[in-house]
């Protein structure tokens, strides 16, 4: 056993569309970096061997996904003003 520490640990990341392609790669490799990862898809499950928080969410639309409660409360997004999403 190693006791390098990860290097994403302590951190939280959203995923957008993290259920195939390179989301789903992307999914993968943060969370054996440590990071804790929020990932959403839209239509297309995510595979079981996946590890996140998974939200089925269309975040084409940044109004409608900032008022998502679930999206919130999983990555302390916080509603800009303009159609982008800040996180905390």
């Amino acid at each position: 056993m190693s006791d390098v520490t990860p290097p994403l640990r302590g951190r939280r990341i959203l995923v957008t569309g993290g259920a195939t392609g390179i989301g789903a790669a992307a999914v993968g490799v943060l969370t054996e970096a440590g990071a804790t990862v929020t990932a959403t898809y839209h239509q297309t499950p995510p595979p079981d061997d996946l590890v996140a928080t998974w939200l089925q969410c269309d975040v084409r639309d940044a109004r409608k996904a900032s008022r998502s409660p679930d999206l919130r409360k999983a990555v302390a997004i916080e509603p800009c003003s303009s159609n982008h999403l800040s996180l905390e």
